[in-house]
């Protein structure tokens, strides 16, 4: 956003509560090898496919002379315009300033009260760096994704209750059947169900028609006459 909006988002680079938590790769030292260049930033039209035509970070690094193949004869990257915000250099400094800068694992577990990390079960091996040792540690995990609503879904978080418990990781739960499962704190766009009621009733809608949903039952219990269930393919009458 900053990088097309320079004016009304702030650089991420001079916020100083916010940092890119920077996961071990390769060879697990922290280096700038260690990470795929093509991974590196996905700014402003520069994509991240790594074939050779393509208008990514690698053929920034190569017109910089930093990285790539810089006698690359399929370099297509164009000189940089007055209607572009950014020249190469900074495109390229903008990317790989999470490599110097980045937060290791071992300064958050140096001092854990100072963090709160944006994780997900994907990111379930970073406890191994994370967690102290020896258990010493009052880690908490707040669930802020949506609920399981097919059975892939429900493995992964038993799955991801399974680390957790390893590691000793505080979180809410609640029984469903011999499984624990998260009690959220769910933050997406879209509303709960509790708070789509909650505005329905502040509406006042005179007809309601329930759509993008698994259960309009719900709806019909709730508000009754007002409820028009659609059917594939039929028109609506109000």
């Amino acid at each position: 956003m900053h990088t097309s909006f320079p004016s009304e988002y702030a650089d991420p680079r001079t916020m100083p509560n916010l940092k890119v938590y920077l996961k071990r790769e390769g060879d697990l030292l922290y280096s700038k090898a260690d990470y795929d260049k093509y991974k590196m930033g996905y700014l402003h039209y520069h994509g991240r496919n790594i074939a050779q035509d393509d208008r990514n970070i690698v053929r920034v690094a190569e017109r910089l002379g930093v990285g790539g193949n810089p006698d690359n004869p399929k370099n297509p990257l164009p000189p940089t315009s007055k209607g572009q915000p950014y020249d190469y250099e900074e495109l390229y400094e903008l990317a790989t300033y999470h490599l110097d800068n980045g937060l290791r694992a071992y300064r958050i577990r140096e001092n854990p009260k100072q963090y709160v990390l944006m994780f997900s079960y994907w990111d379930a091996n970073e406890l191994f760096d994370l967690v102290a040792l020896g258990g010493n540690h009052k880690t908490r995990y707040i669930s802020a994704s949506t609920e399981p609503f097919n059975e892939e879904m429900e493995i992964d978080e038993s799955k991801m209750v399974h680390w957790l418990d390893f590691f000793g990781v505080d979180y809410e739960y609640e029984k469903k059947g011999k499984n624990n499962i998260f009690i959220r704190r769910h933050v997406s766009g879209h509303a709960s169900k509790s708070e789509l009621f909650e505005l329905i009733e502040k509406i006042a809608p005179l007809k309601i028609i329930p759509i993008h949903t698994m259960e309009p039952n719900l709806f019909e219990a709730r508000f009754k006459q007002k409820v028009i269930l659609p059917s594939n393919s039929q028109p609506i009458q109000v």
